[in-house]
């Protein structure tokens, strides 16, 4: 219950977190970074709705790991997070949340969370990578972590070379299109269609007879 709940939050509030990540983006490439910290700023309510997310998305993966289910979740949350700390605008609303040693505990309990069930050729494993190379690259993770914690992380692999040489940028992007491509699963869960069976309605049995 208390996953759906955190479920539901994530669902209200992430894609204020997701917006700000956007406009950073925007701002960052225009050369205009002050002027972006300005508009969020003047902005009081969107950034409440933005920290009302960060703590959605900490509540939720909590939550998750509870149950030992929803591992595709927890890794869009976790990656969500780890590109809001990096956020100028989203840094300050960790504070009273999350410090840095919470959020990298919760990436270590993620990673050992899709560890459990993850093979060297599933999609886990390739989760489990991104996770890794990202952690490695906002400072939450050793950059010895791969090849003292994980021994079947490979730094030859694509994924692994793309992630590890990415920039701030590239984080934000490949945030955006994965946190879409949960939302919209989360969608297509919620709305199943009942199929009906004609053998199902009773005037047609009774003309059957």
């Amino acid at each position: 219950m208390r996953a759906k709940y955190y479920g539901a939050q994530v669902i209200t509030y992430r894609n204020f977190v997701l917006k700000i990540l956007e406009h950073s983006h925007a701002v960052e490439t225009s050369n205009t970074a002050e002027r972006g910290l300005d508009d969020f700023r003047n902005g009081i309510e969107a950034l409440i709705y933005a920290k009302n997310g960060i703590q959605a998305l900490v509540n939720s993966t909590r939550a998750f790991h509870g149950l030992g289910e929803g591992r595709l979740l927890t890794m869009g949350n976790v990656l969500t997070l780890q590109a809001a700390w990096n956020d100028n605008i989203l840094r300050p609303l960790f504070d009273g949340i999350l410090d840095k040693q919470g959020l990298s505990e919760l990436l270590n309990r993620t990673l050992s969370f899709l560890g459990i069930v993850a093979t060297r050729s599933s999609a886990l494993y390739t989760d489990m990578k991104i996770l890794v190379n990202a952690g490695k690259h906002t400072g939450l993770l050793e950059k010895d972590f791969q090849a003292r914690q994980v021994i079947t992380f490979s730094a030859g692999s694509l994924v692994s070379a793309v992630i590890s040489k990415a920039n701030l940028t590239h984080l934000r992007t490949l945030l955006l299109i994965y946190s879409l491509l949960v939302w919209l699963l989360q969608v297509l869960r919620k709305e199943k269609p009942k199929l009906k069976h004609e053998n199902s309605n009773p005037n047609l049995l009774g003309a059957s007879t």
